[in-house]
């Protein structure tokens, strides 16, 4: 299933004139935003077009103050682009911190937004020097209607975790306002994933059919902080 994010910028309107690096590696993303944008037209949701939820959805938990699924990071790759940006290659691990199964769909790694903090207990607190949202637009086969959990679906053990890879790109370029993403040392990295890309309605209908092999997964998670470094003048690489 091919992923493409389209970004919605909160912040300045300064920042508009910035390369949109979500955009950089993906081809004919203008006919399908268009697509997408024709579509919401026509209908109160549509399918392939997701918005950042809404403060009632809580990221890291379906029930309860404690989460069930907990989704840690890691950087496999770190790369600074001539395009003005910075490119972490994550490596997103979901445990099951229940005490039931967790069914969970297999490329859980649609980021939709991202939050930077200069320090652990500045991120703890949700005191950060960076705040992004954007818009998700997922496009190809629909989920089927299966009997039990297809192999598009992970099934997770109490205790047991499942991996999957993203790639996230942080603006690195400062704009006539001095701002950017990121600076030159330590930070702490945040990211926002989904993990349902179909309708609501098939996921209540999942939900009660898939119950005796687990329960499905369908919230939107937030990551623990993950420490990352930020060099002072790093070669520049060609990304595509």
């Amino acid at each position: 299933m091919r992923l493409l994010m389209a970004r919605n910028n909160t912040n300045e309107m300064s920042r508009k004139k910035r390369i949109n690096p979500i955009l950089a590696p993906c081809d004919n993303a203008l006919l399908v935003l268009a697509a997408c944008a024709l579509c919401l037209l026509g209908s109160k949701w549509c399918y392939g077009q997701t918005a950042p939820p809404t403060e009632r959805q809580t990221p890291s938990s379906a029930q309860g103050d404690k989460p069930r699924l907990r989704l840690t990071t890691t950087v496999k790759g770190q790369s600074f682009c001539d395009t003005g940006s910075m490119r972490l290659n994550l490596r997103l691990r979901y445990d099951n911190l229940g005490e039931k199964a967790t069914i969970l769909f297999k490329n859980s790694s649609v980021v939709f937004g991202y939050m930077i903090s200069h320090t652990l207990k500045a991120a703890s607190v949700r005191q950060y020097e960076t705040n992004r949202l954007s818009y998700a637009v997922v496009y190809g086969k629909r989920l089927n209607e299966t009997a039990e959990p297809s192999e598009q679906f992970v099934i997770i053990q109490p205790g047991q975790s499942h991996e999957t890879d993203t790639v996230l790109y942080l603006v690195n370029q400062r704009t006539d306002d001095g701002s950017s993403d990121v600076t030159a040392g330590e930070h702490f990295l945040q990211i926002k994933v989904r993990t349902w890309v179909d309708s609501p309605d098939l996921a209540q209908t999942l939900k009660s059919r898939w119950a005796p092999f687990g329960d499905l997964w369908t919230q939107p998670v937030t990551s623990e902080p993950m420490r990352f470094f930020v060099r002072n003048n790093p070669p520049l690489v060609e990304c595509s």
